[in-house]
C-alpha cells in the first residue's frame, strides 16, 4: 500500500501555506505569471512519487476567504479548482473529495464560524435579503450550489467523490468505507463518531490550542539562520501581537453566533429550500436520493 501524507491545516509546510495564498488571491495575469514558480516549488514535497498526499482545507471551497470591505467574494472556487489541477497534476493524478451536508446546517454552522471574520456587514436581514434575490454576484449563499461545483469537476473531467456528511453522523461505516475505497486504502479502525452535542469544546481547550499555533508561528518566525535579521523586523513583532491578541480575545469570538435561536425559524427553512431547489437539481441522480433521505429540502 502507497505511504500516505496529510498536508492540510494547520499548514505546517511554509510552501502549502504560501502556494494557498497564490491560489485564491492571485489575479489571472499575476497567476498565469507565476505558474510555474508555484509548480516547481512542490518538487521538495512531492519527491516520491509513489506516495499518497491528501491536501484538505475548507477554505478551497469559501467564497469569503481573504474577503474585503468591498470584496465579499474574494474566492473563485471555480478558478481555485481548476488551479489547483493544473498545480497539483504535474507530480501525480488528482482527485477531489467532496463532502456535502444539509442545506440549513450548513449555512448555520457557516455563518456561527466565520462571520465574525467579515470584512463587510453582514446580519440576518442581509442573509434574508440574500435567500430572496439569488441572482446578485455578491450573493455569499450561493457558495452552496453543489450541484454547479460537481457539474464543473465533471467538466473538467476530474476523478471526484461525493461522500454525504449525514451518513458521517448516521451510518459512519458506510462513509469510512466508500472513502477508502475511493482512496484506494483498507484501514481497520475503532468506529469513535461522537454526536456534536456531547463533544466538549471547551474555551479552555480551544484556547491552549492557539498557544500551541502561537508556538508553532514563533518557532516558524525565528527560525534558525534568520533569527538575528528577524529580531530587528517590525513585521515579525506585528505578526505576535496579533497572534496576542487573538487569543486574548478567543473566548469572546467564540461565544458570538449568528443565529441567536437554537433552530432556524420555519419561515427561514422553506426560504433556503426555494434558494437551493434548482441547483439541487444538477446533483448526480445517485446523490439527490441519498440527500432526499435526509430531507435536504424542506417540504
Amino acid at each position: 500500500m502507497k505511504e500516505s501524507f496529510y498536508l492540510g491545516r494547520p499548514f505546517n509546510d511554509g510552501t502549502i501555506r504560501i502556494l494557498e495564498k497564490k491560489i485564491l488571491k492571485l489575479n489571472e495575469t499575476e497567476y498565469e505569471q507565476e505558474k510555474k514558480n508555484l509548480i516547481q516549488s512542490l518538487g521538495k514535497i512531492f519527491n516520491k512519487t509513489n506516495n499518497k498526499y491528501i491536501l484538505s482545507h475548507e477554505g478551497f471551497l469559501r467564497f469569503t476567504r481573504y474577503n474585503k470591505p468591498k470584496n465579499l467574494i474574494s474566492n473563485d472556487i471555480f478558478q481555485t479548482l481548476r488551479r489547483l489541477d493544473e498545480i497539483f497534476s504535474n507530480y501525480f493524478e488528482v482527485n477531489f473529495i467532496i463532502v456535502i451536508r444539509r442545506y440549513e446546517d450548513m449555512l448555520r454552522s457557516y455563518l456561527d464560524h466565520f462571520y465574525t471574520d467579515f470584512k463587510f456587514e453582514y446580519n440576518e436581514n442581509t442573509f434574508l435579503k440574500d435567500l430572496r434575490e439569488n441572482r446578485t454576484n455578491s450573493n455569499i449563499l450561493k457558495n452552496f450550489y453543489y450541484g454547479e461545483i460537481i457539474k464543473f469537476i465533471e467538466k473538467l473531467k476530474i476523478n471526484h467523490k461525493v461522500l454525504i456528511y449525514e451518513d458521517l453522523k448516521n451510518n459512519p461505516k458506510v462513509f469510512h468505507q466508500q472513502l477508502f475505497n475511493f482512496i484506494g486504502t483498507n484501514i481497520d479502525y475503532d468506529n469513535q463518531i461522537f454526536n456534536s452535542s456531547e463533544i466538549n469544546y471547551s474555551i479552555r481547550k480551544k484556547t491552549l490550542y492557539r498557544i500551541r499555533m502561537l508556538l508553532d508561528e514563533l518557532s516558524n518566525i525565528y527560525r534558525k539562520g534568520d533569527l538575528l535579521k528577524k529580531l530587528f523586523k517590525l513585521s515579525s513583532y506585528i505578526k505576535l501581537i496579533k497572534q496576542i491578541i487573538y487569543i486574548l480575545s478567543f473566548k469572546k469570538i467564540r461565544e458570538k453566533k449568528f443565529f441567536y435561536n437554537q433552530f432556524l425559524p420555519s419561515k427561514y427553512k422553506k426560504e433556503i429550500s426555494n434558494f437551493y431547489v434548482t441547483d439541487f437539481k444538477k446533483l448526480p441522480d445517485d446523490i439527490q436520493i441519498k440527500c432526499e433521505k435526509y430531507n435536504y429540502l424542506d417540504k
